[in-house]
């Protein structure tokens, strides 16, 4: 768990509104007694239009303990306003006169549709501060929820919308504070508008200089401040965070999230459960937990707004492999014991002492064991279904009933283990449901969990072991989402901390975790194309895997995983061109196929198929003949069994593509041209089949250039699209042609608007794509592609200044570019272009530092590019040092406190490269 100030009340004890702290607060003399909305002496409508003689004073519409608002019209310009004057005992305060004017006409400065407009601020000879402002004609949302409970559907394109005024708000360094339904404003549309930002500051220096929390009034409204902002410790935009899910709260079930209470769901059964999670997080007491920032939450919300569709969706694929009747018995059991797990937890806080206790914690102990067994064998059962959704229902109960266990427990190793296990089954499901962001969040706070559970008791392999497998975990979805150098800092995460798992005596599931540790990590360098790396990595797994087996020759799943490893160094060895290793490779594992599947098997076809082409590949075309017939043979049966399935009839193809040029290359014409005869109809039979269509990422690319200004993340995640496409193409050649006619159609669209506009996105990364394939054949065309990619990115970044992706995109072609030139022969060239990605890295703001430890990634990249210009010009190697010093400087000297230790191991790496 993060670490927490000291003058913060614990997290550890709250949940949403910590009541013994209101009770502090309520007590506390610098109170005065008053209570924190205690109403302050205001000017009469009367006495304010003798003190403003420019606007024409008509009522006052409300008041509270920051003052009072007033509806007015302006004079010159014969417009309605509103007026809010706040009490003269606030600019008392040192320096708040200038630092409010300040503050005021930065908020004035908010061009947003759904932020009331701020037209101007004064002081009246009275000594009252006021703002004058847009007048929306209409009630607040606190009016409107006082009439009934609004339904989900109304409640959540409001929360959109405010969600996005709030954005807004903290794109620009600005922070609301006080949140709440009386500060919506409804149009008689019923618009939301999101107003008094008036007390709005800056920086939390203003803060404590201003005392502006002095005499009972706290920024902030008590029921929808965050627990640091009434700790008074410090505001930034996850107290605005907290609350938004405060207000997302009271609009779906009618009740504040006051001590101890219900995910939504369990308080109004018409919210789906899917924004349980998303809510509860961000309501988080420890602001580190919460949400990365409003749009994520924003985006969470919309995720599970679209749950039911994306379910629809999926089941209708998926429908049809297990019979309704057994899957909707399960479902419901398992929810009948899920209810039953939360009462039961419930019953045992209220039981008193002795026998009924006893009888309480078995019960709980029974019910543990029943969720467990769902979360297993009930898993197994639906998986094959495609019933994701009612997977994801019995999940929800069982994180529930978990976190509940886990406050109750006061945060216990034991009940942080628990809760993680079941965050990172349901991060598995939600993953394959496609919600990448959502999973993500799952598997990191399940990481914290399990981290804060191993450091109470490092020499624990069951809590180290649990650790391993939530980073384990995380790493492989994040080479699902296409996230490789993320996957592969979780990856070097996992063998850091597997490494540190007691083992002695040797164990297997220990050697297992860290051979996986080392395979994690060459699939991930595989994927950025470090191939070297990536075999070395590959071998030291099996080396690891090889010497347990020594001592341990009958162990099956040992003997598995060295075959695994096999495949994965044969594909390697092809390639990088070594088909002598690729053949031995492939023949260990179909050695092991034969022995564990059989000659007949399934798998047998693929292995079969693999040494085929090893021994084309190796000038053995007449070895590789029976191989291949053999693969032909068994890949038939699937393709008649399923006569339209993609998969089965491209394996098909490719066995009798090899077997035609096994055929011809060994003499055998005849024959060759009998299974070309049957290759053209397989062809001819999977041309028939529905491919994967192309025609939505077409629709969605003009979608993206009808739009005048298409945020970057929306161009970014299409790109993501156009990748995973990209790398599925068969040959390179294929592949070459798939990117090239997207960075012509990228190139036209960018074309079409202002210099530096985002579509250029779409250029610049397949720039980046193409950069990377050619990076082994060609370097100077690789260098090329790096260049052009890399001046479109920085136009992009001076055309929209601020933006933290755009920023390390500038510093992911910049590497790009280093790494070309590194395989050219040219010294000063290479070096000008470390400087350069030096220059690009220092340009980097906090914000695009700390997200993802992105400084930390960057820094671990820069370190390996230094030592390879080490190995190739070491007579430059002070001015590759003072290269990495730079490098550090920008990248590392930022980091807060707690990145400390790694930053140092990394800053010692890059200031003397080579060693």
């Amino acid at each position: 768990m993060p670490a927490s100030h000291p003058d913060l009340p614990n997290p550890d004890r709250l949940r949403g509104l910590d009541p013994g702290r209101m009770m502090d607060m309520a007590m506390d003399g610098k109170s005065g007694g008053r209570g924190v909305e205690g109403e302050r002496e205001v000017p009469t409508p009367e006495d304010l239009a003798a003190l403003l003689p420019d606007y024409e004073i008509v009522a006052m519409i409300g008041r509270g303990g920051m003052g009072a608002v007033y509806r007015a019209v302006q004079r010159n310009l014969e417009r309605p306003v509103a007026i809010k004057v706040l009490p003269v005992e606030l600019g008392d305060a040192p320096g708040f006169s200038e630092r409010f004017r300040q503050e005021a006409m930065t908020t004035a400065g908010l061009d947003h549709p759904d932020i009331v407009a701020v037209y101007d601020v004064g002081e009246t000879v009275a000594g009252h501060w006021y703002y004058v402002m847009e007048l929306v004609d209409g009630e607040d949302l606190a009016q409107r929820m006082a009439r009934g409970l609004m339904s989900v559907e109304q409640s959540l394109p409001l929360l959109e919308v405010v969600c996005g005024a709030v954005e807004a708000a903290h794109a620009r360094g600005i922070i609301h504070r006080d949140i709440k339904p009386s500060n919506i404003l409804l149009t008689r549309e019923g618009r939301p508008r999101l107003a008094d930002f008036g007390l709005a500051l800056l920086s939390e220096k203003h803060l404590a200089e201003s005392r502006l929390t002095m005499g009972g009034t706290t920024l902030g409204t008590l029921e929808y401040a965050a627990p640091e902002q009434l700790a008074g410790y410090g505001v930034t935009t996850a107290s605005d965070l907290y609350s938004l899910g405060v207000l997302a709260y009271e609009l779906l079930t009618g009740e504040l999230p006051r001590g101890i209470f219900d995910p939504p769901s369990m308080r109004n059964r018409a919210v789906d459960p899917a924004f349980d999670a998303v809510i509860l997080t961000a309501l988080q007491s420890d602001p580190l937990r919460r949400h990365a920032s409003v749009a994520a939450f924003r985006q969470a919300l919309l995720h599970a707004a679209d749950r039911g569709l994306q379910q629809e969706k999926r089941e209708r694929e998926l429908r049809g492999r297990l019979a309704r009747k057994a899957r909707t018995v399960l479902v419901l059991a398992a929810i009948a014991v899920l209810s039953g797990g939360s009462a039961i937890y419930a019953w045992r806080a209220r039981l008193e002492a002795g026998q009924r206790r006893a009888e309480a914690v078995k019960a709980e102990a029974k019910t543990d064991g029943l969720i467990q067994f769902l979360l297993t064998d009930l898993r197994k059962r639906l998986e094959p279904t495609g019933n994701l959704g009612a997977m994801e229902s019995v999940l929800e109960r069982a994180v529930v009933h978990y976190r509940e266990k886990y406050e109750a427990a006061g945060h216990s190793p034991d009940a942080a283990g628990q809760l993680a296990d079941v965050l990172v089954v349901k991060g598995d499901v939600v993953g394959v449901r496609g919600l990448r962001e959502e999973a993500d969040q799952l598997y990191t706070e399940a990481i914290a969990l399990t981290e804060a559970a191993w450091r109470t008791a490092p020499g624990d392999a069951k809590r180290s072991l649990r650790r391993v497998r939530a980073l384990e975990d995380r790493s492989e979805h994040r080479m699902a989402s296409g996230r490789y150098e993320a996957a592969l800092e979780d990856a070097r995460l996992m063998l850091a901390a597997v490494e540190m798992v007691p083992n002695v005596p040797p164990d297997a599931t220990i050697i297992r975790e860290v051979a996986a540790a080392h395979k994690a990590i060459a699939n991930a360098l595989g994927y950025v194309k470090q191939l070297d790396e990536s075999r070395a990595e590959y071998l030291a797994a099996c080396g690891i895997l090889a010497k347990f087996q020594e001592s341990h020759p009958g162990d099956a799943q040992i003997a598995g995983d060295l075959a695994d490893l096999d495949t994965s160094l044969g594909s390697l060895a092809e390639a990088q061109e070594d088909y002598p290793e690729m053949l031995k490779r492939f023949t260990s594992w179909n050695e092991h196929v034969k022995k564990a599947y059989g000659a007949n098997s399934d798998m047998y076809s693929y292995s079969a198929f693999r040494m085929g082409v090893a021994l084309v590949k190796t000038g053995s075309p007449a070895g590789a003949v029976p191989y291949l017939t053999d693969a032909v043979r068994l890949a038939e049966g699937p393709v008649a069994a399923q006569p339209g399935h993609q998969g089965a009839l491209s394996h098909l193809t490719w066995c009798l593509h090899y077997l035609v040029q096994a055929l011809e290359e060994s003499g055998q014409p005849e024959k060759a041209a009998g299974v070309r005869t049957r290759e053209a109809a397989v062809k001819k039979l999977a041309a028939a089949v529905p491919q994967e269509a192309e025609e939505p990422l077409e629709k969605e690319f003009a979608g993206l250039c009808a739009k005048p200004e298409t945020p970057h993340k929306e161009w970014w995640a299409f790109c993501q699209q156009v990748q995973v496409r990209g790398e599925k193409q068969e040959t390179p050649q294929a592949r070459t042609a798939f990117y090239q006619k997207w960075l012509e159609r990228g190139a036209a669209a960018a074309a079409t608007g202002p210099e530096g506009n985002l579509a250029n996105s779409v250029e610049a990364f397949i720039r980046n794509r193409l950069a990377s394939h050619a990076l082994k054949e060609d370097p100077a065309l690789s260098a090329s592609h790096a260049r052009q990619a890399l001046a479109l990115r920085r136009g992009m970044v001076a055309a929209h200044p601020g933006d933290p992706a755009l920023e390390r995109n500038v510093v992911s072609s910049a590497g790009h570019l280093v790494e070309a030139l590194l395989r050219s022969p040219s010294a000063p060239e290479a070096l000008g272009a470390i400087h350069e990605y030096a220059a690009a890295s220092g340009q980097l703001s906090l914000a695009a530092l700390l997200e993802q430890d992105q400084a930390l990634l960057f820094a671990r990249n820069s370190s390996l590019i230094l030592d390879e210009a080490v190995r190739r010009w070491p007579e430059e190697k002070p001015a590759l040092a003072r290269a990495g010093a730079d490098i550090a400087a920008a990248l590392l000297d930022r980091l807060p406190a707690e990145k400390s230790r790694q930053a140092a191991g990394l800053r010692s790496r890059l200031i003397a490269p080579g060693q």
